[in-house]
């Protein structure tokens, strides 16, 4: 099946039926002209029951299947995922495609509890410290309002928004004092520098901003303040007094830091409870995704094995979700000047899990295995893969996962949710990963010529728009003239009509 040919439709899984009777459910599909199934994940969903947000990558969802599954292990349910698959493609001509997830995992994930490690978390990215400790303050101020306490959980108009926020900053943000996480620590900025062994690296040249930015890794950390280590002092401070200079510069930038970042917290804050409950009208606070704002953080009850490795029985883990603006090639849980977690700027998924791999498998072995051995296991069966989130999954991990896929199936077909807002980021990912095909929404555009430059151009390897087709429309088959331009090297476009998050046409138009 040539590219262009692929008529494609996305099928709920849950909504098709047993997955031993897909040849049958989806039969008619054919009948219409249907060549590929898109199917949405298959794998046990977390506490929402989104498919995007899922518990065990690798186990089938059983109650996607016939009762009598229930009995079956993973692989003999899995052997029945291809024998559908297979009939689909032999007794009706269709294909099938499957999403996978990679870059996060439902908060409630079995897994997740004996390795904390591979979620972004206070144990591996203690600058997350400070955030996590607000997110958890905000938690409770927002059980004391359900509860009907100072104030009651009634927000219908601006005077209550105001009194929300005048409580907040009383009984939240000041006592709290988040700007001891924004001081310096000079004594152990000092202490580092002197005590510095061989190993540390040999001066350079007088770089502040170089070593400011050598203090992220601990901003937000300990209320003792952010430090310098030795191994950016060194480089760019000549000496002692070289370095007191700079953390006495320092020391006001981190404080004037801070003032913008408690502005941040406060517009955020209220921000999210003027649409929410004012213009949303979303009703009293409650639980769940009732609360005063969304989740960023969770708190996980570890395993004993867990326990005992870690020395811990809990870990406070980071919430999934995105960034307006972010570029797609940078991760927003880093150490960052923007600091997207403790200035509320993230637009949270209060379900998903946001993974933490690292720069290479030994950074996080159980987890790169564990989702390199989900993708290969659905690209062995499906004849092509959908990537969900492929401009906020690490492009090396998804490098890495998509090298094993076309070990497993050399022929799979790869296309991509990939909205980085950038044309030349989006090359970037289809050169880097050899993406078949980019999604691109057609009732988001909002006039016919910005239809026809998502699905024209030469760029795209796509024909003019308007122009007769070169492959007949009965058979499907390309002629020889179809494939003749083909040889670009850039990615052609695939155009769906709405995703779920999209907004109806009528809004935008």
């Amino acid at each position: 099946l040539h590219p262009r040919g692929i008529v494609q439709l996305t099928m709920l899984a849950r909504l098709a039926g047993p997955i031993e009777r897909w040849p049958e459910t989806l039969a008619p599909l054919a009948k219409l002209g249907y060549n590929m199934v898109h199917f949405t994940p298959i794998q046990p969903p977390g506490e929402s029951g989104s498919c995007y947000s899922l518990d065990d990558q690798n186990a089938i969802d059983e109650t996607l299947m016939e009762p009598s599954a229930t009995s079956l292990s993973q692989v003999e349910r899995l052997a029945k995922v291809e024998a559908s698959v297979k009939a689909l493609e032999k007794d009706h001509g269709m294909l099938a495609a499957m999403d996978i997830v990679l870059n996060h995992c439902a908060g409630t994930a079995p897994w997740l509890l004996d390795h904390p490690e591979s979620a972004y978390s206070v144990g591996n990215s203690p600058h997350l410290k400070a955030a996590a400790e607000l997110d958890e303050k905000l938690g409770w101020f927002s059980n004391e309002l359900k509860s009907g306490r100072m104030g009651g959980p009634h927000i219908n108009n601006h005077d209550d928004l105001n009194r929300v926020m005048d409580t907040l900053a009383r009984e939240v943000i000041g006592p709290l004092k988040l700007w001891e996480y924004y001081q310096v620590d000079e004594a152990e900025s000092l202490r580092s520098f002197k005590e510095a062994n061989g190993n540390a690296p040999a001066f350079e040249h007088e770089d502040y901003n170089a070593f400011k930015d050598g203090c992220l890794p601990s901003l937000g950390a300990n209320r003792t303040g952010a430090f310098v280590p030795a191994s950016i002092s060194k480089k760019y401070c000549r000496d002692e007094g070289q370095l007191t200079h700079f953390l006495g510069l320092l020391r006001n930038d981190l404080q004037s830091e801070f003032g913008s970042l408690e502005s941040d917290i406060y517009g955020a804050i209220r921000g999210v409870i003027t649409w929410e409950r004012i213009e949303c009208k979303k009703g009293p606070i409650g639980d769940g995704h009732l609360e005063l704002v969304p989740r960023y953080f969770r708190r996980l009850k570890l395993t004993e094995e867990a326990q005992k490795r870690l020395g811990k029985e809990e870990e406070v883990v980071a919430h999934n979700g995105w960034v307006m603006g972010w570029p797609a090639t940078e991760d927003f849980a880093a150490p960052s000047w923007r600091h997207v977690y403790m200035r509320r700027h993230l637009c949270a998924w209060g379900d998903c899990v946001k993974l933490r791999f690292g720069a290479e498998p030994k950074d996080c072995p159980f987890l790169w295995d564990h989702m390199t051995r989900y993708a290969v296991s659905m690209a062995k069966i499906f004849h092509a893969i959908r990537l969900d989130n492929a401009h906020s999954t690490p492009l090396h991990v998804s490098q890495h996962v998509l090298a094993k896929v076309r070990e497993a199936n050399p022929n799979c077909w790869i296309f991509a949710e990939l909205f980085t807002g950038n044309f030349e980021t989006d090359l970037l990912y289809q050169g880097t990963l050899g993406i078949n095909a980019l999604i691109r929404e057609a009732m988001q555009c909002n006039s016919p010529g910005e239809l026809a430059n998502n699905l024209q151009g030469s760029l795209w390897g796509s024909h003019p728009i308007g122009a007769i087709s070169h492959i007949p429309t009965l058979s499907r088959r390309p002629t020889q003239q179809a494939d003749s331009g083909a040889g670009r090297g850039f990615t052609r476009s695939a155009s769906f009509a709405l995703i779920s998050s999209g907004k109806l046409p009528l809004r935008p138009r």
